[in-house]
């Protein structure tokens, strides 16, 4: 034991000295990305990474561990990138270090007309949208990018299927893209979740961006790098984790929403202040929240992507975004399509899971954004989605509840004793 102990403090030390060299190797890292800022170099130097990789393995002398070394390099490099990225993004903007190379979330009035600022030039692009997304939009995309194609899904929960996956990578194939050419979703969470499976999968990936024109989209599902369809089977069975380029929001959009789809929105903006936010939660109670949305949304933006970078996989942290969602989307699969929007459904599924004192406010604040907050469907009903659930694992399943504003409890249950708990949980819907 004492040999352990040894081992440990020596590590220990090691730590801390390679802690005090990592902060001084920064300090030169962000001399560097101002050096690259001002004089309008390419962050990403090919040549040094191969050179440095090359010539610090090969001197490197222990073989057995010498694939780690190098692995830990690639980290290094990779962390040195994202942190130029970071520190040379616009002021205004919310960079999302998450993925291989992070990304820029601008929240902006009006940026629909400058798009061309944000969107690297390609020699193949193409605007992905539905029917339901208001023309005015396209177009003021499209002239922004001084033109390029535009492929028209129809709208719809329901059309988020591999039908409509398949339309888009028919479309790209018979245009020829390559990997380098790009694919912008403009419209809302269907449109941005087909879009961006499509371009993660054609070519093994091309370049996407998200351009989300729905309350809902913009603070929820454009943020964090999820992407796919649903299947018969269930909600977003099919998918992957696949990073836009950027994300541009321009809250003016919302202008052309009407009033049940701006509370869909404002639903997951509820759930994250709920969660994380005791302040946003106070300042959504006043009717200063639709005064200032450009600011609602910034602050729903930077709280996800805070968790985002956390656990970019949901393998632990992620798992609080789903608060609301195990009975949420249950609901939502057992009305069927176009009955409850998701927002709706979340806003139910959040009452069950709070404190007392907390679900007084909440159903205040869910009344006051006009989202519902009792529904008499039965309990057995659920229990069957919620059994295929995604979020279950084997015999447990992970459990967001809130005592106190602003602050979360994760647990795992064992899956029985939760659905046998769903009568007691859904009374407090019962009005």
């Amino acid at each position: 034991m004492n040999e352990l102990e040894n081992a440990r403090k020596e590590i220990d030390i090691i730590d801390a000295e390679m802690a005090r060299l990592f902060a001084r190797r920064m300090e030169w890292v962000k001399k560097i990305a101002g050096y690259k800022a001002k004089n309008c170099v390419n962050i990403t130097d090919s040549a040094r990474e191969k050179e440095i990789l090359i010539s610090r393995v090969n001197e490197y002398t222990d073989n057995n561990t010498s694939k780690f070394y190098r692995e830990s390099l690639l980290s290094t490099i990779a962390i040195s990138k994202k942190y130029q990225r970071f520190l040379n993004s616009a002021s205004d903007d919310i960079f999302v270090s998450a993925g291989k190379n992070g990304y820029n979330v601008t929240v902006k009035r009006g940026v629909l007309n400058e798009l061309a600022e944000y969107i690297k030039k390609s020699e193949k692009t193409v605007i992905v949208t539905d029917d339901g997304v208001p023309r005015q939009h396209v177009m003021a995309c499209a002239a922004a990018l001084g033109g390029y194609g535009v492929l028209v899904l129809p709208q719809g929960e329901e059309n988020k299927n591999l039908d409509n996956y398949s339309k888009v990578i028919s479309y790209l194939h018979d245009n020829g893209f390559s990997r380098t050419d790009t694919v912008i979703a403009v419209g809302g969470g269907v449109v941005g979740d087909t879009a961006g499976f499509a371009a993660a999968t054609y070519n093994r990936g091309i370049r996407f961006y998200n351009v989300p024109t729905t309350l809902l989209a913009q603070v929820d599902s454009s943020i964090g790098g999820k992407v796919g369809v649903d299947h018969l089977s269930g909600k977003n069975l099919i998918g992957a984790f696949y990073d836009p380029e950027a994300v541009i929001i321009d809250p003016d959009v919302l202008k052309t929403l009407d009033r049940r789809q701006i509370n869909n929105g404002m639903a997951e903006i509820i759930k994250i202040a709920l969660i994380c936010d005791a302040g946003l939660f106070d300042m959504l109670e006043t009717a200063a929240r639709y005064e200032h949305i450009e600011e609602v949304i910034r602050r729903a933006v930077a709280l996800k992507a805070e968790i985002v970078e956390r656990d970019r996989e949901e393998s632990d942290l992620r798992k609080v975004l789903n608060f609301g969602h195990t009975i949420g989307h249950a609901i939502e699969s057992a009305e069927g399509l176009g009955s409850l929007l998701h927002g709706e459904c979340v806003a139910l599924g959040m009452i069950p899971m709070c404190s007392e004192r907390v679900r007084e406010r909440l159903i205040c604040l869910l009344r006051a954004n006009g989202l519902p907050v009792s529904y008499d469907g039965a309990a057995d009903k659920l229990k069957e989605f919620i059994k295929v659930d995604k979020k279950k694992s084997g015999r447990s399943i992970t459990v967001v509840t809130v005592e106190e504003i602003g602050k979360y409890k994760l647990s795992e249950k064992d899956a029985e004793e939760f659905l046998d708990s769903l009568d007691d949980l859904m009374g407090t819907l019962r009005r």
